[in-house]
């Protein structure tokens, strides 16, 4: 527990330095969010990394999809929560998209996970129960934020929001625990 609010720390102070939004660097900002996409949900898990739709497509549902459907764009990470059931037939995955500090997230940003959630979807031949598609960035255009899109399963969120609630939780049931050892 203290090792990830260490790491919550670190990466508040990573967000804030421009250069760590280059892909390529073990510390860049996608690099560390896909080793530790528990920053953003501790139930993720990543299904694919800055993959193109067609491949996700061809790898998970074993379809070939036409170019006019967006088939090089790639969204940041395509993760899940809770892997097929035979059972329940559910499938819940998640799309994260990450912005540049430079980039303001405004209602075209989110069209974008938008579009790639409907392209999913088509060629799932599976009706896939809950998707969540996240647009996260260092600002959100005020007129965006205005408008709650979370019912529909469309967010966006600051770098900050989401590692404030981390924070939270983590410090929390740190306490949590450190009561307990003290309680024993």
């Amino acid at each position: 527990v203290t090792s990830r609010i260490n790491f919550i720390d670190m990466f508040e102070t990573v967000i804030h330095q421009d250069s760590s939004y280059d892909r390529r660097g073990t510390g860049s900002v996608h690099n560390l969010l896909k080793a530790n996409i528990w920053i953003v949900d501790r139930n993720y898990s990543i299904l694919h990394d800055d993959e193109t739709l067609k491949k996700i497509i061809l790898e998970q549902w074993g379809k070939d999809i036409k170019p006019a459907d967006e088939a090089e764009t790639r969204p940041d990470f395509l993760c899940m929560i809770a892997p097929f059931s035979e059972q329940r037939s559910v499938k819940r995955q998640i799309i994260l998209e990450i912005k540049r500090p430079s980039v303001k997230i405004k209602f075209a940003h989110m069209e974008q996970v938008m579009k790639y959630k409907t392209v999913l979807q088509k060629y799932s031949g599976k009706q896939i129960d809950e998707y969540v598609c996240y647009m996260i960035g260092r600002e959100i255009d005020p007129s965006l934020a205005a408008t709650d899109f979370s019912q529909s399963g469309f967010i966006a969120k600051t770098y900050t929001d989401f590692i404030s609630e981390a924070r939270i939780f983590y410090k929390e049931y740190l306490k949590i625990i450190e009561e307990e050892t003290f309680a024993v």
